[in-house]
Parts: structure tokens; C-alpha cells; sequence
């Protein structure tokens, strides 16, 4: 599937990292050398023109902060079609309100965690009512290689980001407690750090 990012921070570009490997991804940061350090890395064609950018895409992954919404929204007026899936990464905007910035057919939600930078994250996905089954199918062909996804009521979203994408945070808070206590038991660092390891496999 040929897909273009909007926005080369952490998320855009551990989106970029792992659907590189078997999609074609065009990349676009209002930043032209994020977008420019990943093409340098391999992960994509970076382009410092919106046209350029999502002309051919069949998926477009807006991976941008929410405060900066409108400002995507002026950049890509114009320039995407009903043929083109809008995927938006931003936390707390609901489907509904997306559809008044971008006029487009098929819009769709996408919570991960930062675990798909290592293929191995949670993404919640919701869309409106223009997704036929074969885009569906063909979505998830496409990105599956981010981790598990699971397509959920978007009145499901919030809690689903609040479990899969706090989660993790809290997992590792627990971990690096361990560690310490390991630590103030006598264990090095070095030895505490591999006991808990070995521990958690």
C-alpha cells in the first residue's frame, strides 16, 4: 500500500520504521529534516511539498500533535480525495470532529502504543461508516506488521488507549522497582537488572 505520514515525531516515525518493510511511504514534517533524516535511513521518500506528499497515497497517517489539527487540516484542504483513507494518531478527537476539518469518505482512528516501533504494539482501530470489508481487510494487511490490532467501537478508543498505551508506562515503573530492590539487597546494578530479566521471560 503506498502510504503518506503527515508528522516525522516518535509515533510518525515508528509508524514510518515498520511499515517501510512493506509498504512504499512517503513522509512529511513541517520540519523538512525529520522527514528527511528517515529517507536518509531508509524509511520512506521525504518531501517538503503536501501534494507531492499524498498525491499517490492510498493511506494518509496524520501523526501530528492534536493542538496542531487545524494547521493539518489547511495544509491538506484540497488535496485528498474519497478514494484515500485518513488515519488519524491523535488522542481525544473523535471521529466526528475530524470530519469537519477533512471532507474526505473514509476517516478512520488509530491509538497505538510505542511498542509498534518493534512490531510488537497494540493499535486500536475505529472508522466511519464509508469502510467496505475489503478496505478493512486491505488496511490490515497493510499495517500488521505494527503488532496486534484490534478494530473496536470508537466509544471503545479511550479506554482501549488509556489500558494499551498507559499500560506499558505502568509495567515499567514496576520493573525499575525491582531493580532497586534488588539493589538495595546487595545485587549490583548490572546483576539486578539481569536477574529481573530473566525473571520476566
Amino acid at each position: 500500500m503506498q502510504i503518506a505520514i503527515i508528522g516525522c515525531g516518535n509515533m510518525g516515525s515508528g509508524m514510518a520504521q515498520r511499515l517501510s518493510e512493506t509498504n512504499l511511504i512517503s513522509l512529511y514534517d513541517h520540519t523538512f529534516e525529520k522527514a528527511k533524516k528517515l529517507e536518509d535511513e531508509g524509511y520512506g521518500k521525504a518531501f517538503d511539498n503536501i501534494f507531492e506528499t499524498v498525491k499517490h497515497a492510498e493511506m494518509i497517517i496524520l501523526a501530528v500533535k492534536p493542538q496542531n489539527l487545524k494547521e493539518a487540516a489547511i495544509l491538506l484542504e484540497n488535496n485528498l480525495n474519497d478514494n484515500q483513507i485518513l488515519a488519524s494518531l491523535l488522542s481525544g478527537t473523535p471521529l466526528n470532529v475530524l470530519k469537519q476539518f477533512f471532507p474526505v469518505g473514509k476517516i478512520m482512528r488509530m491509538m497505538p502504543n510505542l511498542a509498534v516501533i518493534y512490531g510488537e504494539g497494540v493499535v486500536g482501530l475505529s472508522c466511519n461508516d464509508n469502510f467496505l470489508k475489503k478496505d478493512k481487510k486491505n488496511l490490515t494487511k497493510a499495517i500488521e506488521s505494527l503488532g496486534k490490532l484490534v478494530w473496536l467501537p470508537e466509544s471503545k478508543m479511550d479506554a482501549l488507549t488509556a489500558l494499551a498505551g498507559s499500560g506499558p508506562a505502568f509495567f515499567l515503573t514496576i520493573i525499575e522497582a525491582i531493580v532497586e530492590a534488588g539493589i538495595a539487597m546487595g545485587f549490583t546494578a548490572k546483576d539486578s537488572q539481569s536477574l529481573v530479566h530473566q525473571m520476566l521471560l
